[in-house]
């Protein structure tokens, strides 16, 4: 009879390594991704010019003829904390949950008298766009933490 002896401690201590090289780097991405949907969506609200807004910026008023009269819609706009669950992290941006006011929902989503922004709907595509770029990034960086 012939035996081998393998020592598989080095390996546990390089596979422990590498579940935490992926959770740290999974949390920057997640990070980058909601601050690329939060920037995004303040610039299409910024972007976003009404017939409201340019008469409201003729009179002298506001921050621009688009649909940033006091600043406070785009100014609370913000990456949020992701939300973790078994395996997967949700990416969240927008006006903080429970936080949102009344009015954001309608410049939001539209009334009968207001076009929708879609601000949020714009962050999400640009993440979705972005997540390969990042997901490429986040393994180039523990690639060479293993080395």
């Amino acid at each position: 009879m012939a035996t081998v002896t393998v020592d598989v401690t080095k390996m546990i201590t390089k596979l422990d390594f590498l579940t935490q090289a992926v959770a740290d780097e999974a949390e920057i991405m997640i990070n980058q991704a909601a601050k690329i949907g939060a920037d995004t969506a303040k610039r299409t609200l910024e972007q976003a010019v009404t017939k409201y807004g340019t008469e409201r910026y003729a009179r002298g008023q506001g921050n621009g003829p688009g649909r940033d009269d006091t600043g406070s819609m785009i100014d609370s706009l913000q990456a949020l904390p992701p939300k973790v669950t078994k395996g997967k992290i949700e990416v969240a941006f927008g006006w903080g949950r429970g936080k949102t006011k009344k009015y954001y929902k309608f410049q939001e989503y539209g009334t009968a008298k207001i076009k929708a922004a879609l601000s949020l709907f714009a962050g999400r595509t640009a993440i979705l766009n972005e997540l390969p770029r990042l997901e490429n990034n986040m393994k180039q960086r523990i690639r060479g933490k293993m080395k």
